[in-house]
């Protein structure tokens, strides 16, 4: 045993197969192609590549597809070096179909593709050459809703064509049969494929000719009104008030809050109501004005802007496509800013009632508790 031990031990083998694979898999054909009309079509469609790829690309074979209109669910089926797909339910007949194959199908060396393909075609019927296209905001953060679902949902029978928003904001919708189309863009923040009550969402309704361009406005859209997350105060004078959900892009007025003392719910004077932001700004530059005038006037910077203009104008940091568009609309808030006509206690304990509604006018009065906190002892040593 030992000698045979000894022998083995001394030969050393060529590992098997030939030089590393450094090469994402490459896509030789679609079975039907792209732009074809294939009356009766009841077979999957084939992807076939230069190598064998991996079952688990995409940590699964059937993430890597999607078909539009949606289907209950997609069939996928493997064979080496193809992957066919289809709906399990069946093809629908006269309908135009769009496949998508994502990008990261990988081969035994797990090099993963990084583009993607869409196919396009008809199972009865002319392709129409149709668009829907346009941008996408995330209206609340002020950005590009990238990665946001789209779903057109044709009227009245329910075929919903999807796509996805890309890292601009811009979408593009193509070929999709003419007709009436509520048209819903949502955050699928679960990746769920379904939009929740709490995600935010644009929808409208369009009759689909030719082209259709529309921008679309993502925020919370909630049937059931604001509710207060926390109040918590700001100076000796104000306060802020944080919701759960953007509130209608009307400011607030002085009469939409009520403060009342504790223990004895007696009401106090409300000087002045606006949003978080605009507080912000306000005081932001009453400080700069202050640090101005105290520096000698060989130093100070001449400004002639008023602090109610500074508040109302907001600048666009750079001229994108999104930016503009946000320039054109008031942002969305979350939170307001109260001033007191006279001071709040320290240690005081207030009952603030504010009226308040949504985007979708939803809401009334609420209410949040406020407690000014003690100032800490001096230490006498």
């Amino acid at each position: 045993m030992l000698t045979l031990l000894a022998g083995s031990c001394a030969s050393v083998e060529t590992p098997p197969g030939g030089p590393p694979d450094f090469t994402a898999p490459a896509l030789l054909s679609v079975t039907p192609d792209s732009g074809t009309v294939n009356p009766g079509l009841d077979d999957p469609i084939w992807f076939a590549f230069d190598e064998v790829v991996s079952e688990q690309s995409g940590g699964g074979l059937q993430n890597l597809f999607e078909i539009s209109p949606r289907p209950r669910a997609i069939r996928v089926s493997w064979k080496r070096s193809r992957i066919g797909v289809k709906p399990r339910e069946g093809w629908i007949r006269n309908a135009v179909y769009q496949v998508r194959l994502k990008k990261g199908v990988a081969d035994l060396s797990n090099n993963r593709t990084t583009r993607e393909r869409i196919i396009i075609l008809s199972t009865g019927g002319e392709i129409p050459a149709t668009v829907i296209a346009g941008k996408a905001i995330d209206w609340l953060n002020g950005k590009a809703a990238s990665g946001a679902s789209i779903e057109a949902l044709r009227l009245p029978d329910s075929l919903a064509y999807t796509g996805t928003v890309d890292s601009a904001g811009g979408y593009r919708l193509t070929s999709i049969p003419r007709g009436h189309y509520r048209i819903l863009t949502f955050l699928d923040q679960n990746r769920n494929d379904r939009r929740e009550r709490i995600e935010a969402y644009d929808s409208i309704e369009v009759d689909l000719d030719s082209t259709a361009a529309i921008d679309f406005w993502l925020a919370q859209r909630d049937t059931i009104g604001p509710r207060v997350r926390g109040v918590s105060s700001i100076d000796s004078l104000a306060f802020s008030v944080e919701f759960n959900q953007p509130l209608d892009t009307v400011p607030p007025g002085r009469g939409s809050v009520r403060v009342l003392a504790l223990p004895d719910s007696v009401e106090l004077p409300v000087s002045d109501v606006m949003f978080k932001s605009t507080y912000d700004s306000v005081a932001a530059e009453l400080k700069r004005l202050a640090d101005t005038a105290a520096v000698p006037d060989s130093l100070a910077v001449p400004d002639t802007a008023a602090v109610a203009d500074t508040a109302a104008v907001e600048e666009v940091p750079d001229s994108s496509d999104i930016q503009r568009l946000l320039a054109r609309r008031p942002r969305l808030e979350t939170g307001i800013a109260v001033q007191m006509v006279n001071p709040l206690a320290e240690g005081g304990r207030y009952l603030v009632f504010v009226t308040v509604t949504n985007l979708l006018g939803a809401g009334g009065e609420v209410r949040g508790a406020l407690n000014i906190p003690k100032p800490e002892p001096r230490d006498s040593l």
